[in-house]
């Protein structure tokens, strides 16, 4: 179970390299990286928006998720329980920051 939170602590770290540059702005409208929807591709300022909500609860979770994992490895709580929780903690993170970047382009572009 070592390895898992091992890997839990990888994500985190990936989860807020992925959300910095999209909270910051730096990255334009692409095919591959950030929140693509029909209205974020169709206009640069909608894009940009919900973008950097996006990232920044993304970033936030990252941080959250290396934290937890951080903790569980130095505690020594590598059980089913500890796993799941990242798990859970994980998915409702970008749960959260899908449902938040979905409503900032939905408002943007007047929804």
């Amino acid at each position: 179970m070592v390895s898992i939170v091992v890997l839990y602590l990888g994500l985190g770290v990936l989860m807020t390299f992925l959300g910095l540059p999209l909270w910051r702005a730096l990255v334009p409208r692409n095919r591959w990286y950030g929140l693509r929807l029909p209205a974020t591709l169709g206009n640069p300022v909608v894009w940009y928006a919900a973008n950097a909500r996006f990232g920044r609860i993304l970033t936030i979770v990252g941080v959250a998720t290396i934290a937890a994992a951080a903790v569980a490895l130095m505690a020594g709580w590598t059980t089913v329980a500890t796993v799941i929780t990242l798990g859970v903690v994980v998915i409702t993170g970008v749960g959260i920051a899908s449902v938040a970047g979905v409503r900032t382009a939905r408002m943007a572009v007047g929804r």
